[in-house]
């Protein structure tokens, strides 16, 4: 909340005498943890994605496809 003087005032207390915990640790934690995985799951795409365009842009038909992951 932004009072008069353009600082930010408190929340009122009986606000937070309805929320149903007691510290706001264990939802900042659960909060980073939530968004840090979407982060890293979101790197590892493009890192992935980055690390098949290295290989080129040539065109592999699904036989070849195929073929070279049974040979792997």
């Amino acid at each position: 909340m932004i009072s008069s003087k353009c600082i930010f005032s408190e929340f009122p207390l009986e606000w937070t005498d309805k929320l149903p915990f007691c510290s706001w640790n264990t939802l900042g934690i659960i909060a980073i943890l939530v968004f840090g995985l979407g982060n890293f799951i979101s790197a590892l795409f493009i890192l992935h994605s980055k690390r098949i365009s290295k290989q080129g842009n040539r065109k592999i038909t699904l036989q070849q496809c195929n073929a070279e992951i049974k040979r792997k």
